[in-house]
């Protein structure tokens, strides 16, 4: 698979800059088109949250905030899809116009409530790039229904793109295994980002049902891909297997993490288990995510 389509939701604050340098930076790497996406509720997907409140209407001048508000947003998503275009030397094209550079950003403002509108776009894309920081960095934490919108309906892989990340693509990559077909998958996913990289290690941490065979055959995979590879088994001792995965990304210098989804427990647990929210909390490092 290769990727040509980049789509980065954007809110309109500071911190989205890291997000569309991300995207940016990718698409560089690949030559491909960057939509970054504004997406502003209406009347009627705000009329849903009051219903939950038990509102009938909203409280006097709430529209006329929220309207000032989203204005504001929106010119500041422009002025950021600017600043970020700038700094890459990236043309600025019309969302939709046909015979643009493969190298390009596009700003793209639609209505409706974000995580659906994300979820469509996002599966006419190849990968989706959300500006995400571990707990402790003074910013608002990625929106959970953001992430289950690309992930679960529109199956496609999230890009999480923390504020300190290297200006060179990914070059160290540890991959999250367990040995599952859910773990092969997401490997499957990464391959434009694997087969760019100078070192792939996949971390197991701990003993798994699927051991052994499954190493062997992951290795074999990415040798077919011309990715050369190790699997390296890395005891929890006393810690998380969230803290074991991570501890040993640092070891590596890993400059991305590959993760793949859970099969155990419901929906919302399958994409956001134990390992997965630990890794979303503390990583430093860029995560691919797969579900």
């Amino acid at each position: 698979m290769s990727i040509k389509a980049i789509l980065a939701p954007i809110q309109g604050i500071d911190h989205d800059i890291h997000a569309l340098r991300g995207a940016i930076r990718l698409a560089q790497a690949h030559d491909a088109h960057v939509t970054a996406l504004f997406v502003h509720p209406t009347e009627e997907d705000f009329a849903v949250t009051w219903a939950r409140y038990g509102m009938v209407s909203p409280p006097v001048g709430l529209l006329a905030e929220i309207d000032h508000d989203t204005q504001q947003r929106t010119r500041a998503a422009g002025t950021l899809v600017e600043q970020a275009a700038q700094e890459f030397g990236v043309p600025i094209v019309p969302a939709g116009q046909e015979d643009v550079p493969p190298f390009s950003v596009s700003l793209r403002i639609e209505q409706g409530m974000f995580s659906r509108v994300a979820a469509t776009l996002a599966a006419f894309h190849d990968l989706v790039v959300y500006n995400h920081e571990p707990v402790g960095v003074d910013v608002e934490p990625l929106d959970g229904s953001l992430l289950e919108a690309t992930l679960l309906v529109a199956r496609r892989p999230a890009f999480l793109a923390p504020k300190l990340v290297r200006d060179t693509f990914p070059s160290q990559i540890v991959i999250a295994w367990s040995g599952s077909i859910e773990g092969a998958q997401a490997v499957t996913a990464a391959l434009p980002f694997l087969s760019q990289a100078d070192n792939v290690c996949a971390v197991r941490v701990g003993e798994s049902d699927y051991a052994g065979a499954h190493d062997r055959m992951l290795v074999e995979y990415l040798r077919r891909h011309e990715v050369p590879a190790e699997v390296r088994v890395v005891e929890a001792g006393q810690h998380s297997v969230g803290t074991a995965l991570l501890s040993a990304a640092t070891d590596l210098q890993a400059d991305l993490l590959v993760m793949g989804g859970y099969t155990h427990g419901p929906v919302r647990q399958r994409v956001f288990g134990g390992v997965t929210r630990h890794v979303l909390k503390h990583a430093s490092v860029p995560v691919l995510m797969v579900h």
